[in-house]
């Protein structure tokens, strides 16, 4: 079970994480787990074309697996993020080793992202004290097999606003769903004077 539009009696649970950034006109899209060898190629292709900066928040082991992907999403611009070096949920981890685990020697970045998004208050007290906890108020369920794209556009379009993160996944099977939904996306952040960002220390004030 998941949340397509993040409750704000969640949000509340962790006062200081980033649901939302404040911004006049930017969303910004987030995309987790990469990078892979298959998708991530073609998915920064895809953002180039549609001339789109977004957020990567990467997982260590791929981060040491693939070390030129990261460095070719840094290259186009857009935002890297650690998203753990393996994909532990804080609710079924221990505390000092969910911490290690939020950490990389040769990977540097302000902003941490909690795989399922699930953090203990222990973890997330003491994460908050060195790095910007990005969550998400969006998730459009591209991880689901089945989602037509028609379902999945809607469920991003129709809590779309200023400010909103979008959270997303760098996968083959994402991509696909991903791919066949951009071309409507786009026009709905046209139609509706949106733009694209990327998560940045300007941007993170609440």
């Amino acid at each position: 079970m998941f949340f397509i539009k993040t409750p704000a009696l969640i949000q509340k649970l962790f006062p200081s994480a980033y649901w939302c950034l404040n911004h006049d006109s930017a969303i910004f899209l987030s995309f987790d787990d990469g990078p892979h060898p298959h998708s991530t190629p073609q998915l920064l292709k895809l953002l180039d074309q549609f001339d789109i900066k977004a957020t990567f928040f990467c997982l260590g082991k791929n981060i040491d697996k693939y070390p030129s992907l990261v460095a070719d999403i840094r290259a186009q611009g857009h935002a890297l993020g650690y998203h753990g070096y393996q994909h532990l949920s804080g609710w079924s981890t221990p505390t000092p080793l969910y911490l290690k685990n939020a950490q990389h020697p040769n990977f540097n970045s302000e902003l941490y992202r909690p795989p399922y998004g699930r953090l203990k208050w222990s973890q997330y007290k003491r994460l908050n004290t060195t790095q910007k906890i990005i969550m998400w108020d969006i998730m459009p369920g591209d991880f689901i097999s089945d989602i037509k794209p028609e379902k999945f556009l809607t469920n991003m379009t129709k809590h779309l606003k200023c400010g909103s993160i979008v959270a997303l996944h760098d996968n083959p099977s994402a991509l696909e769903k991903f791919k066949k939904a951009l071309p409507m996306l786009n026009e709905f952040v046209k139609k509706n004077n949106f733009i694209y960002g990327t998560i940045q220390s300007k941007f993170l004030s609440i």
